[in-house]
């Protein structure tokens, strides 16, 4: 009997044939015979059933040994997350107690201050001691009993023991103290001239064996067996803790000038400075006098109040220097012309100031159409979006740096070019230092070091190789056009340079000196003009008065033109007055960019070592209520006389001055002229339900924030 098997793997399946007719039946289905052969051919080489469970037992060993290698590498896992979990919340723990330790510090330190200014106005009743025989003595609108008075007498002399070991309060050092320095400083001087070698001790002057000190304005001998600050050993200065950090840091401050004397170690007198250090300056300023030094981090400072000693100072040749700067010496790589020193800063200075004569001043129409240029796509962008609330940021960074742009390339870039837009925002990083973090990653390199996101110097570095980055991909672009000898743009002169350099010269080509030097200058037209002209926007949008009497000037000036000219400057004194005055009271570069001493030198009297950072207070020069009536008010006419003549701008100096000011300085009140003048002569601007804040964002420069106004087309 003929047996087929069922292609079923698993059963075979037997059919019989029992009669002819079946057979015919199964001969009549050949396909499904056909298709039972290949699987029958398989049947006959599958392993038997003993190998099958061979292999599924292979395979049950290999799946145990898998889960047993996965439970262990989960144990080894587990150990190490664990290990590490231990590792750095140990490591944390030190860090906070560390961190909490000197917290306690600097509040014990504080309460001996605060207890210490107490105490001193208390003290101030032992000037009435003609009346110590009576029961109660009064001093202003306060009465005290007789034991009051001897308690005072106690805490007087406990407060000259301190004075004696140095530690100094902001109110110590009176015209009397000044004058007592003054005495000693004259002192050195004589005998440093006669060849003898005077040191500092203190407030004391020691010279050979002998102590000396002033009282009154008068030189007195100090007996030195009795001199405290003489006999403490090191040993016992550590020891008293109203004396230890004073005398440690009395060594780094400027021991000559007066300030405060109080320092923390590492930080100095960061913590008493509040977060816009420009106004805390011009606040000590009726403390100190318009110069005094202060220990902000590891910069030794003096700060200069005055126009005056300002100007003096930043002629000095010893105070053309520019501090240690990591940030912005890491991003440029020590070049360029505004943040670092020496002799190749002042080459490109003159380079520039050549080149700006040629391209901009010269040809002064020629770039004053690029202005206008720019000023058009401005007034279109805005007419765009009027009777709306319209966000101010970054808007007017594009078109100035176009502006500039022509002048030192002769390209310009699309307002919608996301490059250019992220050029901007780097820029605006690069330069920012808003809070106490990013003051005390500037100040104290050390932090900075150690918590480079935390102070922002992640933030800001990213911030400076995209710009001077992109300067570079600039200079290697070259330019095809160019014909040597015929420069037409900053860009093809400096080409012309750079293939006739000598090898000392900053321009050689093993230097690579162009990136940096134009990445400052781009700098200079992103967070200056254009925050400049924010500022205009915002004080006039919130003093319509101001904004209708300055239109009322453009409009009796411009007649049917278009737009406003340079040339137009000189019938506008109320337009030159709102710039200035916009200039003062904004401020922009409330120091400036810092100065450093070269060498050891002698200003007003003082003895100022080498390596100390010099701060000019441009703020205070433009907020002095001695020199400025209602500073924090917006009032152009201070600028005016009664004639209509512009006076009081040689008291301003928005641009800094000596030396190393602003050389962009023509260029940027051109543009100022131009930007401010036709936007208001085409356009009311008011301010929205959200008014502008008026305290700036810190940094190197301070811009406003973002912020909200209504453009309103005029009918003129």
């Amino acid at each position: 009997m003929p047996i087929q098997r069922s292609p079923n793997k698993s059963q075979p399946k037997i059919t019989i044939f029992t009669s002819q007719a079946n057979k015919r039946k199964a001969e009549s289905q050949p396909d499904s015979s056909k298709i039972c052969e290949t699987p029958n051919k398989i049947s006959r080489n599958s392993p038997t059933l003993s190998e099958n469970m061979d292999i599924s037992s292979l395979w049950s060993k290999i799946e145990a040994k898998l889960d047993k290698s996965n439970k262990e590498l989960g144990d080894l896992i587990s150990k190490a997350e664990s290990n590490l979990t231990s590792h750095f919340e140990s490591k944390i723990g030190e860090v906070s107690n560390q961190c909490n330790a000197l917290q306690t510090q600097v509040q014990t330190q504080s309460q001996l201050i605060q207890k210490l200014q107490q105490d001193n106005e208390t003290l101030h009743l032992m000037l009435r001691q003609n009346n110590a025989q009576t029961k109660l003595i009064k001093t202003g609108s306060k009465t005290y009993d007789q034991t009051t008075v001897s308690k005072a007498r106690e805490l007087l002399l406990q407060f000259k023991e301190l004075q004696k070991e140095g530690l100094h309060t902001r109110e110590d050092l009176t015209k009397t103290e000044a004058s007592n320095q003054y005495a000693l400083r004259q002192l050195v001087k004589v005998k440093k001239s006669k060849g003898e070698n005077p040191k500092w001790v203190g407030r004391n002057v020691r010279i050979g064996d002998k102590m000396f000190s002033a009282r009154n304005g008068s030189i007195i001998e100090v007996n030195t067996a009795t001199s405290n600050t003489e006999r403490k050993s090191s040993e016992e200065w550590n020891s008293c803790p109203n004396s230890q950090w004073p005398h440690q840091l009395r060594e780094t401050a400027v021991e000559n000038i007066p300030g405060p004397r109080f320092a923390l170690p590492l930080v100095g007198h960061l913590p008493f400075v509040s977060d816009q250090p420009h106004k805390t300056f011009l606040k000590w300023k009726k403390v100190y006098g318009p110069i005094f030094s202060v220990q902000l981090g590891h910069l030794r400072t003096v700060v200069l109040n005055d126009l005056k000693l300002i100007k003096e100072a930043y002629k000095m040749p010893e105070f053309m220097g520019r501090p240690p700067q990591a940030v912005f010496e890491r991003a440029s790589d020590k070049k360029g012309i505004g943040f670092v020193s020496g002799p190749d800063v002042f080459e490109q200075r003159n380079f520039f100031v050549k080149c700006a004569r040629q391209f901009c001043y010269n040809d002064r129409g020629h770039f004053e159409s690029k202005i206008q240029d720019e000023i058009s796509h401005v007034l279109s962008k805005i007419g765009e979006n009027v009777n709306q609330p319209c966000k101010m940021e970054h808007f007017f960074s594009i078109p100035t740096i176009n502006a500039l742009w022509s002048f030192l390339v002769g390209e310009r870039f699309e307002h919608s070019d996301p490059k250019i837009k992220h050029l901007v925002k780097c820029a605006s990083d690069y330069l920012s230092m808003d809070g106490i973090a990013a003051k005390l990653g500037y100040f104290v390199t050390v932090a900075a070091k150690l918590f480079p996101d935390f102070t922002g110097l992640t933030k800001q570095l990213k911030g400076g190789f995209s710009v001077y980055g992109f300067i570079d991909q600039e200079w290697k672009k070259g330019c095809s056009s160019r014909v040597p000898g015929q420069p037409r743009n900053y860009k093809e002169a400096w080409m012309d340079k750079f293939e006739t350099a000598s090898t000392n010269s900053s321009f050689h080509p093993s230097r690579n000196y162009f990136p940096a030097t134009l990445g400052d200058i781009l700098l200079a037209a992103v967070e200056t003009t254009a925050a400049t002209i924010d500022w205009a926007v915002i004080y006039l949008a919130m003093n319509p008065e101001h904004q209708k009497k300055l239109q009322d000037e453009l409009d009796s000036v411009v007649g049917n033109r278009d737009l406003l000219a340079l040339d137009d400057r000189p019938q506008l004194p109320y337009m030159e007055a709102v710039i200035h005055e916009v200039l003062r009271i904004s401020s922009l570069g409330a120091f400036g960019l810092l100065h450093y001493t070269t060498e050891d030198c002698q200003f007003q009297g003082f003895s100022i070592p080498d390596k100390t950072c010099i701060i000019g207070n441009l703020y205070a020069v433009h907020h002095d209520p001695e020199i400025w009536e209602s500073p924090q008010v917006f009032r152009p006419e201070r600028f005016l006389d009664e004639s209509n003549a512009l006076i009081n701008t040689e008291k301003i100096v928005p641009f800094s001055t000596g030396k190393r000011y602003c050389i962009g300085e023509s260029i940027a009140r051109d543009e100022l002229f131009l930007f401010i003048a036709n936007i208001f002569y085409k356009f009311n601007l008011i301010c929205t339900e959200n008014k502008p804040d008026l305290n700036p964002c810190q940094g190197v420069t301070s811009p406003p924030k973002p912020y909200e106004v209504i453009f309103i087309r005029r009918q003129n």
